[in-house]
């Protein structure tokens, strides 16, 4: 009975010591997902600004080849 008891103290330990590790994996995983959202954030307001610009020369360019027209 002894050794029984022995072995699920062991078994209900070792469950514990992967049940901390994993949820201390996730936490991690989480705080990667966090940096990646927050640099999509950053890569989304960059081409956002970069259309802006191309759409202000495109434009700049049209209304100078409608003034060098007239």
């Amino acid at each position: 009975m002894g050794g029984f008891l022995l072995g699920k103290s062991i078994g209900i330990a070792v469950r514990r010591i992967l049940l901390e590790r994993s949820i201390s994996l996730l936490e991690k995983e989480n705080d990667i997902l966090e940096e990646l959202q927050a640099l999509f954030e950053q890569v989304a307001f960059i081409l956002e600004l970069s259309g802006n610009i191309l759409e202000s020369w495109l434009l700049i360019r049209t209304n100078k080849n409608i003034l060098d027209n007239f």
